[in-house]
């Protein structure tokens, strides 16, 4: 008689991970085969089970309605107890649990006593769970970078969307930069312009005079100025004949003098006004540029914004990098109070206590509210997130105004929050304005109550044009309309 074979099997129960998925699948074989070999007398079915998803949840009965109370990971061995309607009964040591039972869940090793008499049998076996696990494998590595593929399109689409939003910031900057040197190059060849008709009006009353005198000295060249002198009656009469065609003659070369001048500066405003003139052709064509430019980018980036929209796992990754951004807010606050508090010493800001004015602040631009501050749930992805400000709706270009005096700790762009300014107000209290257009202030820079301190736009915003606000102590959100003056 043969004597059989030992196996020294790791136990199945609690293991959750595995490097490779190929070879987990393989030793769950051996196990499996390895239970079929070793006591083939046995009346009762071993039955063991791989787990084939990335997360499987374990309930404490048959019953889709009741909670899990474990969830198992891909590669899991597990003992199988009972097969059920559409369910698994499984061994979790210290108590029992049920998992569903599909094929693409879990696959189910099967031991029946004297089903490999001939061993035919269990090398058929072998052969298909080896081939299973083969494609299970194939189907893991196609998934992971299928995951992979996905999610650095994910963010690629993200960073595209900040990037757009950056060069959309920076050419309306340019386009306003070029429009405002044009106003001024207009304004400079129109002054120009005037004063060039002056000097052509100026030149042409002067030549027509110099060709009076011209005649004049021609005929007084014809009859000799001893002939002007000597016709003089008197020597008094001589002499003063003698200054007066000298005074005649130093009017004469002053207005040849002029006349001169003028035209040299007529010659160089005209060289001036061409010079111009071609500059402001130049900024034109650059403008109509930046404006296809900019045109365009919008195009691009309200693509993307329908494309996240219609997509959910876009949409969730969108919301996963906005999370990203608050956190990014939270530390520049944090580093921005640590730069107040040495400043401190330095600067003060004049200003009464924040707290004095909560309930009557006035809002900070003209609109609506559209979004309010604390938790909501978003439908469409059933899930819930919390804001921590509120978004104001209103037209592009509308003033933003400071809700109370302080000193501004940044103005510059922000991931997921675009232009913004953070105002601090003391005592820890801070205001923040994110998505504006134009930004009329500068970081150190004090701001008094009222004043304007931007635009409304959407840069970085998701939604159009609109201002998000928050309040903040010690970092911590407030809800604004608590501060808010009611009405």
């Amino acid at each position: 008689m043969t004597a059989r074979k030992r196996f020294h099997l790791p136990s199945p129960i609690g293991r959750t991970h595995c490097r490779c998925p190929t070879e987990t699948l393989r030793r769950s074989l051996w196990l499996a085969i390895g239970l079929l070999l070793i006591i083939p007398g046995v009346a009762m079915a071993v039955q063991y089970g791989m787990i084939t998803i990335d997360r499987l949840n374990v309930r404490p009965e048959p019953n889709m309605d009741r909670p899990p109370i474990k969830v198992l990971e891909r590669d899991t061995q597990v003992r199988i107890l009972r097969l059920l309607d559409g369910w698994i009964e499984i061994d979790l040591g210290n108590r029992t649990g049920y998992i569903r039972n599909r094929k693409k869940y879990v696959i189910i090793v099967d031991d029946r006593p004297g089903s490999d008499a001939g061993g035919g049998e269990t090398r058929a076996k072998i052969d298909r769970f080896q081939k299973e696990a083969e494609q299970i494998h194939r189907r893991m590595k196609q998934r992971k970078d299928s995951l992979d593929k996905v999610t650095r399109q994910e963010k690629e689409v993200i960073d595209r969307l900040n990037d757009i939003g950056l060069a959309l910031n920076h050419s309306r900057k340019q386009i306003a930069k070029t429009r405002s040197s044009l106003t001024s190059l207009g304004l400079r060849i129109q002054a120009i312009s005037e004063e060039s008709a002056v000097l052509e009006k100026d030149i042409l009353e002067l030549e027509r005079y110099a060709a009076k005198r011209l005649v004049a000295y021609y005929k007084l060249s014809w009859l000799g100025k001893l002939h002007v002198l000597a016709s003089a009656g008197s020597v008094a009469e001589l002499f003063h004949r003698k200054a007066a065609m000298e005074r005649v003659l130093e009017y004469d070369d002053t207005v040849w003098d002029t006349l001169k001048t003028k035209r040299e500066k007529l010659r160089q405003n005209l060289a001036d006004l061409h010079v111009r003139r071609s500059r402001q052709k130049e900024l034109e064509n650059e403008l109509r540029s930046r404006i296809k430019s900019m045109a365009e980018e919008q195009n691009e980036r309200n693509g993307l914004l329908e494309k996240i929209r219609q997509e959910k796992s876009l949409e969730l990754a969108t919301i996963a990098s906005l999370k990203k951004a608050s956190e990014d807010l939270d530390r520049i606050l944090r580093s921005l109070k640590q730069e107040a508090d040495i400043a401190s010493s330095e600067k003060s800001i004049d200003t009464k206590r924040f707290i004095d004015f909560k309930g009557l602040l006035k809002m900070p631009v003209e609109g609506i509210i559209v979004n309010r501050f604390g938790p909501y749930k978003d439908k469409r992805l059933n899930v819930v997130h919390f804001r921590s400000g509120i978004d104001i709706r209103a037209d592009r270009g509308e003033p933003i105004r400071a809700v109370s005096a302080g000193r501004v700790l940044y103005a510059d762009w922000l991931k997921g929050y675009g232009n913004m300014i953070i105002i601090d107000h003391g005592q820890n209290y801070y205001t923040v304005y994110a998505h504006a257009e134009d930004l009329f202030k500068r970081k150190g820079e004090p701001v008094d109550t009222d004043e304007v301190i931007a635009t409304v736009g959407d840069t970085g915003s998701l939604a159009g044009p609109r201002l998000y606000f928050e309040v903040r102590h010690h970092g911590k959100p407030l809800d604004p309309l608590k501060w808010m003056r009611t009405g």
